[in-house]
């Protein structure tokens, strides 16, 4: 027979085990998030590319001259993040019904090995998500160079002279920056669209067709 402290070790487990599904469903533990990348007073700089540059065209390296107009979007993890405490409160619960169950520790044993092996579990997680998941995702630093040439979707439409949003993919990231029709013409949401040239705060881009 369950005793009230086998109940607390069970929902413990089932709560993390929960948590964490929730989690993984949502996307939250580790899916590339849209950034919105600002180019600043250095995006005035005028690069123009070739009329007839086509979208799977390769710029080749970033040009030195912007190279330290970088943004880095390095991703942090807190150690009270949700994976983390998930993680722990249900390894907590799982050590728990272990050492009562299977070792047949005394509860003055048990509980301080569960809360042990809860906290050991917790920073193994904080350790591989913080350094190995995020850091890999977030260890790419995107320069200006890197925006000519790079095909996105139109996500805001962009008027025949007005302003637009669009999102690309830059470097293996997402961003979102605003936007213009290099051609005059207007462009219509989820249009496929090249950057041909960064002026401002502003990407002119036209369709890739």
């Amino acid at each position: 027979m369950l005793t009230a402290l086998d109940w607390v070790y069970l929902g413990l487990l089932l709560f993390g085990i929960g948590w964490a599904g929730i989690l993984f469903i949502g996307g939250e533990l580790g899916t590339d998030g849209d950034h919105d990348f600002h180019f600043g007073d250095h995006g005035a700089a005028h690069h123009e590319l070739p009329a007839d540059i086509s979208a799977e065209a390769d710029l080749g390296p970033s040009h030195d001259a912007l190279s330290g107009h970088a943004a880095d979007h390095g991703a942090h993890l807190s150690p009270l993040s949700p994976i983390v405490l998930s993680t722990a409160i249900g390894s907590l619960g799982a050590f728990g019904l272990i050492a009562r169950h299977f070792f047949r520790l005394p509860d003055t044993v048990g509980l301080p090995l569960a809360l042990l092996g809860g906290v050991v579990l917790g920073a193994i997680t904080f350790w591989f998500y913080g350094k190995i998941v995020l850091g890999a995702q977030g260890s790419s630093t995107i320069s200006l160079a890197d925006f000519y040439g790079a095909t996105g979707t139109v996500i805001t439409p962009i008027p025949a002279n007005g302003t637009g949003e669009v999102s690309l993919i830059v470097r293996g990231q997402r961003v979102n920056v605003p936007a213009r029709s290099a051609t005059g013409e207007a462009i219509p949401r989820n249009a496929l669209v090249i950057v041909q040239e960064v002026q401002g705060p502003t990407a002119l881009v036209r369709p890739t067709r």
